[in-house]
């Protein structure tokens, strides 16, 4: 769904209990340490979709959406720029 022009998403188990809710951002938007990380790690790759992720048993992360080669591959970071998937 859309609130204020800002895409968002959010999941449910089947018994209605809250799992996550995503909202999608751009890269100016992210933590510095994560725009290093990206930066050190990823600079020959195009990112594709970055989401702030408020999780129920994960807590809050940044999933980015890469492409390399036509692949895409996503990688979780904490607002530390470290990797947690």
């Amino acid at each position: 769904f859309k609130k204020d022009g800002i895409k968002y998403k959010a999941d449910f188990s089947p018994q209605g209990s809250w799992i996550e809710t995503e909202t999608s951002i751009k890269e100016k938007d992210l933590p510095e340490a994560i725009k290093e990380a990206i930066k050190d790690d990823y600079k020959d790759v195009k990112i594709v979709e970055i989401e702030l992720v408020m999780h129920s048993t994960k807590g809050t992360f940044y999933d980015v959406e890469f492409k390399k080669d036509g692949e895409k591959f996503d990688i979780e970071f904490n607002s530390m720029g470290k990797k947690i998937n």
